[in-house]
């Protein structure tokens, strides 16, 4: 009962933009799933602390932020900003439960996000991820099986131009 009560919560929070399959389906964030988002984070990064800020801040670049649910719950994020000066969105956060993981499910919040952006705002041309020099060999893989390169040799920013 419990379940069916939070697949239908999950189902009126969110409005449903992709469908890849009838499991894995892609949608916004809202001021309605805003504290799911937060406490999912909570979850995939445990003992990190966010800002105060975050929720306004996360709302404030929706356009720029995808969720993906597998059957109707919440998993996993990918999170960017905009930087209209470079005509750029910096992905600042991807996220997946661990039970989730090693299902693509991080790859396609990339490709989705990639396209949601595209469809939205024209203007934008590339994405850029800062994977750090601390960052694990399965962050940089991912970054690069979605088709980001280095901005130089060497570089822990990658980048994705959009075509």
């Amino acid at each position: 009962m419990a379940a069916a009560a939070a697949a239908a919560h999950g189902a009126e929070s969110r409005k449903v933009i992709t469908r890849v399959n009838e499991d894995v389906n892609f949608g916004e964030v809202t001021e309605k799933n805003i504290r799911m988002l937060s406490v999912l984070n909570e979850h995939v990064f445990p003992g990190r602390v966010f800002p105060a800020t975050y929720s306004a801040d996360v709302l404030a670049n929706e356009d720029f932020c995808r969720l993906v649910f597998f059957n109707d719950l919440l998993v996993g994020y990918a999170i960017g900003r905009h930087e209209p000066e470079a005509s750029s969105v910096s992905v600042t956060q991807v996220g997946v439960l661990e039970a989730y993981r090693r299902r693509g499910l991080a790859r396609m919040l990339l490709d989705e996000l990639a396209s949601h952006v595209q469809r939205k705002h024209k203007g934008v041309t590339r994405f850029v991820a800062d994977v750090g020099a601390d960052a694990s060999p399965a962050t940089a893989a991912l970054f690069k099986r979605a088709g980001y390169l280095p901005a130089s040799p060497g570089s822990s920013v990658l980048t994705k131009h959009l075509v």
